[in-house]
């Protein structure tokens, strides 16, 4: 922005009328494109919207009619992205958490919900993060947004494995499969991508994948649904299923991002900057190919309504560990009985052990807090009757003569 601005104002042209004139336009043209196409980057962000508004107010004082029309183009922008921001609050927010156990939800009020949620967290992706992926060695503090997209697919696959693991009996087990396998269908069916894929890769979870009883158990659907569903997703020829279908589809769309972060790696490593000393165009070309494209799936807004809120079961759902849900799979489905008692023996000793410590650290914490109570107490006692002694010597016994009465007796 500092740079149009700059070109804008130079004087170098002052000499050629039509010229400068000509520059000014295409100045414009640029600002009034950036305005229309990025404006969520340039309101994120107070110091550019401030030196976008000082810029539109110094075009203003050029040419009236120019600047008026992109003032009334900021304000419009800046109404839109308000009352977007609102309904998505108002929709996001406002709804009560609805039961998400595995074997009860329903498939189609999830993945609404879900879709919803991570749609808002898509589309607030800017341009610059993308860029900047690649070069960031603090991924976590230069590309949030992106950060957060990437955790909300954590925790979709870490909720599918907690939530099966955790059930002790197969028919349980099953019934959370099957229904975890609608909602990556019904996810597929709404186009997106993102969570289909989370769903997918908790349900390939080495916890969960080794569960072979719950899974011949399946249904003859269920498990064609499936097999669909890793082809399509499969990674195998650089996802080449995947982005071939990605070419046919209309928005709206929540991609997998995965894919487009790798594109834009592989560009940025195996292409210089300049060659020859001159801009190397056809890396740009190439990095705003997969811009452009990820753009137009952030423009579209689904048309859906939801009556849960997915973001607040995020912050109430328990999360296994790797290492715990997979002690919980062989617990639920034992391979070999002996081994898995054994573990289940060691674990119930170990946990008893850990028990029976932090009942002896509280005994010592309270023995601790008895002892200095007491020693409060004494202290206070000791102070009370310091203070009585001294009052007592202050005062003087009415049986004692004093030296007064002494000199006051006749002789």
């Amino acid at each position: 922005l500092k740079l149009l601005k700059e070109r804008y104002s130079s004087s170098i042209f002052l000499a050629d009328v039509a010229e400068e004139t000509a520059r000014k336009q295409k100045v414009v043209s640029v600002l009034k494109y950036w305005m229309e196409e990025d404006m969520k980057a340039i309101i994120c962000d107070e110091l550019t919207q401030e030196t976008l508004l000082e810029f539109i107010q110094q075009i203003t004082e050029t040419n009236e009619a120019i600047g008026k029309r992109l003032f009334k183009l900021y304000n419009a922008k800046l109404f839109s992205f308000s009352d977007v921001n609102f309904r998505t609050d108002h929709l996001l927010l406002g709804g009560k958490p609805t039961d998400f156990s595995g074997k009860t939800f329903d498939p189609v009020e999830v993945a609404h919900s879900m879709t919803l949620y991570e749609f808002s967290l898509f589309e607030a992706i800017p341009k610059a993060e993308l860029l900047d992926w690649n070069r960031s060695k603090e991924r976590t503090k230069d590309c949030p947004k992106i950060n957060r997209v990437v955790n909300f697919s954590n925790f979709v696959s870490a909720w599918v494995k907690s939530d099966i693991v955790t059930k002790f009996r197969l028919e349980d087990r099953i019934n959370s499969y099957e229904n975890f396998v609608s909602l990556a269908a019904q996810l597929f069916e709404l186009q997106n991508f993102s969570s289909s894929m989370a769903v997918m890769a908790g349900l390939s979870n080495s916890a969960v994948y080794r569960m072979g009883k719950t899974i011949s158990g399946l249904k003859e659907d269920s498990k064609e649904k499936m097999t669909e569903l890793k082809n399509t997703f499969s990674p195998s020829s650089n996802y080449g299923t995947y982005r071939s279908l990605l070419k046919t589809i209309q928005p709206p769309c929540v991609p997998y991002i995965g894919v487009s972060l790798s594109d834009l790696t592989f560009i940025d490593d195996g292409n210089k900057n300049s060659q020859l000393g001159l801009i190397n165009f056809k890396k740009y070309q190439l990095v705003a190919k997969v811009l452009s494209e990820f753009i137009i799936f952030q423009k579209t807004k689904y048309d859906l309504t939801a009556r849960s809120n997915f973001g607040v079961m995020m912050d109430t759902f328990n999360i296994l560990s790797e290492s715990d849900g997979y002690l919980y799979s062989e617990f639920a489905e034992m391979k070999n009985q002996e081994k898995s008692a054994e573990k289940l023996f060691n674990l119930y000793i170990s946990t008893r052990q850990e028990v029976e410590s932090l009942k002896e650290t509280l005994s010592t914490i309270q023995q601790n807090e008895t002892q200095k109570t007491l020693s409060q107490e004494n202290s206070s006692k000791f102070i009370e009757n310091v203070n009585f002694d001294a009052t007592d010597e202050d005062e003087p016994n009415e049986d004692e003569e004093t030296d007064d009465d002494v000199r006051t007796e006749p002789l």
